[in-house]
């Protein structure tokens, strides 16, 4: 492994730490293991779902153990959180009403015919598809690109002899490209929060 490839990072006297401090500084993880091990133990061993856990570590650990919360950030939270959850629904509605609509006017059907009578090459338009929530990835985020395109794209994509499940493991990275296409790309902003060194993504 040739270190002098990778990404400088900023090590401030870490060869002069005594193993004292090594020690002491491990301390600082316990909270993060005791997320791990209070989630993962209580979804394999029955006690909350995971759904449930995520509520668990963020309230019993952080909140409780690390006394990170005030009442000002509990605000905030909720705040976020309704306006979150009221946009998340807000496409969720529209993707309903959207597919009723497609299979009250059998858009769907006639879809699926045209391209069938076609006789097209299935990987052209499986690349075509790509190209698609490429694009799409640009202006909307993978909900609702999901919700709004899988009405018509899923049966196309049956119909052409493509395996349903294979097409939802490679929708799944298609959506992590799309989060990095701009002008949105919002895996982007997440890494230049973690990544603070890299004056590219500044």
């Amino acid at each position: 492994m040739q270190r002098s490839l990778g990404t400088p990072f900023p090590l401030i006297g870490c060869a002069a730490l005594a193993w004292t401090e090594r020690l002491r500084t491990l301390a600082r993880l316990l909270p993060t293991l005791l997320i791990f091990f209070t989630i993962l133990g209580g979804i394999y061993g029955g006690v909350f779902t995971p759904t449930e856990a995520s509520a668990i570590g963020a309230v019993v650990v952080v909140a409780l153990c690390m006394r990170r919360v005030t009442w000002q950030n509990l605000r905030e939270t909720l705040s976020q959180t309704g306006t979150v959850s009221a946009m998340i629904y807000a496409i969720l509605f529209s993707g309903v009403m959207m597919s009723r609509l497609l299979a009250q006017t059998d858009v769907t059907p006639a879809l699926v015919n045209f391209i069938v009578r076609q006789h097209p090459n299935p990987y052209i338009i499986f690349f075509l598809i790509t190209i698609m929530y490429v694009i799409l990835g640009m202006i909307l985020d993978t909900f609702g690109m999901l919700i709004l395109t899988l009405p018509f794209v899923f049966p196309v994509i049956k119909s052409l002899g493509f395996d349903p499940i294979w097409f939802g493991v490679y929708m799944t990275l298609l959506m992590a490209v799309a989060m990095l296409t701009p002008p949105i790309g919002l895996n982007v902003f997440v890494m230049a929060r973690i990544a603070l060194w890299l004056p590219s993504l500044m």
